[in-house]
């Protein structure tokens, strides 16, 4: 009888899988500050103006496409303000008006850790329903009820500047005692004392200047010719220059 060999050998593999793990934080995950928010896949920023994610458009820093944000040590969540007319983002991704509602315009954000730009998704409160914010590649999408995104879908550039001819000088909004808004109709200036505003060319030409006493005035730009302006206030000891499209 023939023996038949049932003996065989037993081969090893070894494999090695990467993966690509983000860790992210949340709380306190920035400073409070002027940003633009831009959608990481299409490379474009949501415009206050039309609430669409749209390319910038010759000046990068216009006030339409700056939000303030805004850290709330009682809630533990950011509120965002757009620049251009003060109004507040919504849980819906809607403006609302300049009345703040800490419950319905208040949020968590979230930060990549250890990245190069500062990625990040945002999530509605639990009142409303923990929506994860997300984008069509156009708009705001707000119905991912309990679904966190796969990855960042935003990245925050923070705006910064020296009170010249950028959009915004932080140090000058933390501490001034006056404030300046900009809409397309008009520029509203708050002032607990009396302050000197002048409208400048981007060339540097004055083209209105005026004297305020203390409160809130209104001047129209209705008169200015459309193009794009730089507006300096100033108390005689802070300056504040804002640029604005008329």
């Amino acid at each position: 009888m023939d023996w038949i060999d049932t003996s065989s050998s037993i081969k090893t593999y070894e494999a090695n899988f990467d993966f690509e793990v983000k860790v992210y934080q949340e709380g306190r995950t920035l400073d409070d500050g002027y940003y633009r928010m831009k959608d990481r896949a299409t490379g474009k920023y949501l415009n206050s103006r039309t609430m669409k994610f749209e390319t910038l458009e010759g000046e990068g820093d216009s006030t339409a496409f700056i939000w303030h944000y805004t850290w709330l040590d009682d809630m533990e969540r950011y509120k965002i303000q757009n620049h251009n007319d003060s109004a507040y983002l919504n849980n819906e991704g809607a403006l609302t008006d300049r009345v703040y509602s800490k419950a319905r315009s208040s949020f968590y954000l979230y930060t990549l850790v250890g990245g190069e730009e500062l990625e990040c998704f945002v999530r509605t409160p639990e009142r409303y329903g923990s929506y994860y914010w997300e984008t069509d590649g156009e708009t705001l999408v707000c119905d991912q009820a309990d679904k966190m995104p796969s990855d960042f879908p935003f990245v925050l550039e923070k705006v910064t500047g020296n009170g010249g001819e950028t959009g915004i000088s932080e140090a000058v909004v933390r501490d001034a005692a006056f404030t300046v808004d900009v809409t397309h109709s008009g520029i509203t200036v708050t002032s607990g004392s009396a302050v000197g505003m002048t409208v400048y060319t981007m060339a540097g030409s004055p083209v209105m200047r005026t004297r305020l006493g203390a409160g809130t005035h209104t001047i129209h730009t209705v008169p200015l010719v459309p193009g794009i302006y730089i507006v300096r206030v100033t108390d005689g000891k802070t300056v504040r220059s804002v640029k604005f499209v008329r």
